[in-house]
C-alpha cells in the first residue's frame, strides 16, 4: 500500500520512508492517502501557513518567532554563533507538545531547516504547508495517553488505549501487559530520566508496535500515520542537537499552559 503515496511531493513522500511498512497494514490507507492530497496541495500553495501562525504565536515559548516575509533581511543577520542545544532542544520539545495541547491545526515539520538562529536567544520558525488537523477524539486520545505516562495516571492510561483503539473489547490482560510495554517504549520515553533521541530508535519501536497492532487484527485511525511523522520530523531534529533532554519537564509546561 505504501507504494500509492509515491506521488507525494519530495519533502512529504521522503519521510514516508521512514515509516514501518506494517503501518500500512494496520492505518486506514486509503483515508490517510485522500488527506495526503491536501497536504500535498498546500505544501506547494502554502495558502494557510500564515493563518495558522497567527492562531498558534500566543503559546510560541520565549525566544522563538514566526517568519515573517517583512522580516526577511533577518535572514542576512550573522549565524555564526550557535544556539545553545540543550535549551533549543527543550523548546522543541515544549513545541510538539504545545501544538497536540493547544490546536488541532498541527505543524508537522520541525525538521532543523524549519530553524534559523538569529542571535541569541532569538530562533526564527518557518512553517511549511506540511500542517495536519487531527480529529479532537484522536487528540483527546493522545493528551489521555501522554497524561496516563507521564502524570501516572493509570485510569486515563487505559481509558485512552481504548479510546484510540489500541485495546480491543476481547483483548486479554496479557496482550493488554505487552502492548502497554511497547508504548512505554516510545511514548514513555523520559518520564523519570533525560532522553538522547536517535531516530534508529524512533523507528524500532514503532516497527514493533505495529506488528504487534497487525498480529492483533486491530485498525487504527490514519491520523496515527500523521502522528508518527509529526514525531519522526522531532527526532530527526533533536538528534542533530546532540544531547540529552527531559521529555517530562516539557509535556509538564506545554500541558498546562492556558
Amino acid at each position: 500500500m505504501k507504494s500509492a503515496f509515491k506521488f507525494l511531493p519530495r519533502g512529504f513522500g521522503s519521510l514516508l520512508d521512514y515509516i514501518s511498512p506494517s503501518a500500512f497494514d494496520v492505518i486506514d490507507w486509503a483515508a490517510a492517502l485522500k488527506k495526503s492530497l491536501s497536504i500535498s496541495r498546500e505544501l506547494v500553495f502554502e495558502s494557510s501557513v500564515q493563518k495558522y501562525c497567527k492562531e498558534f504565536e500566543v503559546f510560541l515559548p520565549n525566544g522563538i518567532e514566526f517568519y515573517q516575509s517583512k522580516n526577511s533581511h533577518l535572514q542576512k543577520e550573522n549565524t555564526e554563533n550557535k544556539i545553545d542545544a540543550q535549551r533549543f532542544g527543550q523548546i522543541l520539545l515544549e513545541i510538539y507538545f504545545l501544538q497536540i495541547y493547544q490546536s488541532d491545526v498541527v505543524f508537522l515539520d520541525l525538521r532543523a531547516e524549519r530553524f534559523k538562529n538569529i542571535s541569541e536567544p532569538r530562533v526564527i520558525w518557518r512553517p511549511n504547508g506540511l500542517w495536519y488537523r487531527f480529529s479532537n477524539t484522536f487528540l483527546d486520545g493522545i493528551r489521555g495517553l501522554y497524561e496516563g505516562f507521564y502524570a501516572s495516571n493509570e485510569s486515563k492510561l487505559h481509558e485512552s488505549l481504548y479510546q484510540l483503539g489500541l485495546y480491543s473489547n476481547d483483548m486479554n490482560p496479557e496482550t493488554k501487559s505487552e502492548l502497554l510495554e511497547l508504548l512505554e517504549n516510545h511514548f514513555g520515553q523520559g518520564k523519570n530520566s533525560p532522553v538522547e533521541f536517535k531516530v534508529v530508535n524512533f523507528m524500532k519501536s514503532f516497527d514493533c508496535l505495529f506488528l504487534f497492532l497487525k498480529k492483533e487484527k486491530l485498525k487504527l485511525h490514519e491520523d496515527f500515520l500523521f502522528l508518527g511523522i509529526y514525531i519522526l520530523t522531532l527526532y530527526m531534529h533533536l538528534e542533530s542537537l546532540n544531547c540529552t533532554l527531559n521529555i517530562s519537564e516539557a509535556y509538564n509546561i506545554a500541558s498546562q499552559k492556558k
